[in-house]
This record gives C-alpha cells, sequence and structure tokens, in this order.
C-alpha cells in the first residue's frame, strides 16, 4: 500500500468518524492514485529505511480527526516535516529524528543541532493569492516574503532551544503553485525566496541552514548556509555532512 492510501486508511480507523468529502484534500490525494506527490512516496521510503515512517504517519493522523480546512493544512505540514526529514538525512547526511509533538522544534540532533520544517500555504480566496503578485528580490511574491519571515523569526527561536545555545535548519516548502503558476514561474518564486532569505540568515544565528523548494520536492530544494558555517567548513577539517551534528 502506497503512503496517502495508508495514511488515510490510518485516520480512519483511528477516528471512525472521520469524513473525507470531495472537498478534502487527503481525499482527492487519495483519488489521484499512488503517482500523485512523487516526492512525498520517496520521503516515505526515507522514513521507513530510518524507523521513523510510524511517527510521522501517527501524528499526520492525530491531525486530521475530521475534515476541515485547517485539518488539511495540519496534515500537509506533517507531510512538509516528512520531506524535511528526508532531505536532511538523505541529501545533507545529518543524524536527525522526530521530535515529540509540541511547541519546540520538528527535528532533533545531537549536541544541540536539529530542525525546523514550515509550509507556505496559499491565501484563500483569489483576491488575496492575486495580492501576493506583486515580485520581490528577483521574482518572490511581496506576501511570500512577509509570511517567510515571520516563519524565518519563530524557527529561530525554536531552533535556539529553551536555554538560547542551540541551532539547525529550516526546511520550507511552498504550497500553492496551481493558483500562484500565472502570475510567476515557481522557480523564480523559490530562487527569489532564497535569495532574500541568504541576505537575512545574519539575523537568525540559531538558523544555520535554509532550504526551500515547492510542493514537497525535497529532492531537488536549493539551500543556503550561514556564514558562520560557510567560515567553519573551510577552516576546520570536518567533512560538510558531519558539521551540523556537532
Amino acid at each position: 500500500m502506497t503512503s496517502l492510501p495508508k495514511l488515510v486508511t490510518a485516520i480512519a480507523d483511528r477516528f471512525p468518524s472521520a469524513q473525507f468529502p470531495e472537498e478534502c484534500w487527503l481525499r482527492r490525494a487519495f483519488d489521484r492514485g499512488p503517482h500523485y506527490l512523487p516526492d512525498i512516496e520517496a520521503a516515505f521510503l526515507v522514513a521507513q529505511g530510518t524507523g521513523e515512517y510510524e511517527a510521522i504517519v501517527d501524528r499526520a493522523a492525530r491531525q486530521h480527526p475530521r475534515h476541515s480546512t485547517e485539518s488539511d493544512e495540519r496534515v500537509q505540514d506533517v507531510l512538509t516535516e516528512a520531506a524535511a526529514f528526508a532531505w536532511a538525512r538523505e541529501r545533507m547526511g545529518w543524524l536527525i529524528q522526530l521530535s515529540d509533538d509540541g511547541p519546540g522544534r520538528d527535528f532533533d540532533g545531537v549536541l544541540g543541532f536539529g530542525g525546523e520544517a514550515k509550509s507556505l500555504h496559499p491565501p484563500r480566496g483569489a483576491q488575496y493569492q492575486r495580492s501576493w503578485a506583486g515580485s520581490v528580490d528577483g521574482g518572490a511574491p511581496a506576501g511570500l516574503v512577509a509570511k517567510l519571515d515571520g516563519h524565518m523569526q519563530k524557527a529561530a527561536v525554536q531552533l535556539a532551544g529553551p536555554h538560547g545555545r542551540d541551532s539547525g535548519f529550516l526546511f520550507v516548502n511552498v504550497l500553492g503553485f496551481a493558483d500562484l503558476g500565472q502570475f510567476v514561474s515557481r522557480d523564480l518564486i523559490v530562487e527569489g525566496l532564497l535569495g532574500w532569505a541568504s541576505s537575512r540568515l545574519a539575523a537568525f544565528p540559531s538558523i544555520r541552514y535554509i532550504a526551500i523548494t515547492s510542493n514537497y520536492r525535497w529532492q531537488t530544494a536549493a539551500y543556503s548556509q550561514s556564514v558562520l558555517d560557510v567560515k567553519l567548513t573551510s577552516e576546520v577539517a570536518y567533512e560538510p555532512e558531519w558539521l551540523p551534528c556537532g
């Protein structure tokens, strides 16, 4: 059984009253079949190989006891976490695991290095989607830039931890390109967002890496490294993949 159908089944098993009407995002994803969102399937394969798959499915199921727009978005947030986990483990080689539900960061690693995943959901309603069309810094809509800035501020606190000394990576997944794509290309948006975020990293010392992609495409996510980490990588005889873990 592929991952999205299994997720729907898991929710139905835990919440017998759960409903999946036609407007439900999970219902639409289920109906489109196993080839819909291949990057999520690939991310779940990484999670299966590291023992985190059931934890991700359980977390997603807890977010959708019944259908609502908010429940759909919370499930999408968990799938963003799955993509972030796969990116960190498979592409970057970092030893992380899913943290417990709560206000803290999404992933824990060793020696204080962890991670946080954020989804940029599209605004609801065509008038709000149109208001995000203006470009800032090479193609990123102004509304997305403002949303990204808010996510970076929150993630910086989460990554710093209760004592303010920890750090880690931020993985950002931009959703809703079916609507935004009529105004500007997906790749141009991601490029503009990453350029803007890179210029802001110095203001957030706890964010040592930021990766930005769209529609869960973790395998091709572009990322930027903080100036401190770039300096350490060039001056210290550590493997770059190992450095963030300690």
